[in-house]
């Protein structure tokens, strides 16, 4: 995690190219907000302890640091090596809950 901040997310993404990425996951690894869309995690998403956050290890909030990339018209995946066994896979939805 960059204490200056994650990167600017590109409002176009080019299918293929990794973004750096910091998922938010202090409500669960469901749903993230990635190049102006929200995308839901097609499996569950298994979150080791430890994680980054604000003022240390497993302090709010939490985040993933890893890598965003889109994979077609309406599909992604998150990779977070060092943090997350397997990629999730990650799909587009029109809406999120409120803790999303």
């Amino acid at each position: 995690m960059d204490p200056a901040g994650p990167p600017a997310q590109p409002g176009s993404p080019v299918l293929g190219q990794a973004y750096p990425f910091d998922w938010g996951v202090h409500c669960g690894a469901r749903y993230l907000r990635f190049a102006g869309r929200i995308w839901q995690a097609q499996a569950e998403v298994s979150l080791p302890p430890g994680l980054p956050g604000v003022h240390g290890p497993n302090s709010a909030p939490l985040v993933v640091p890893g890598y965003v990339t889109v994979t077609g018209a309406d599909t992604a995946r998150f990779e977070a090596p060092g943090y997350l066994r397997e990629p999730a896979a990650l799909r587009a939805v029109d809406d999120a809950p409120l803790c999303a």
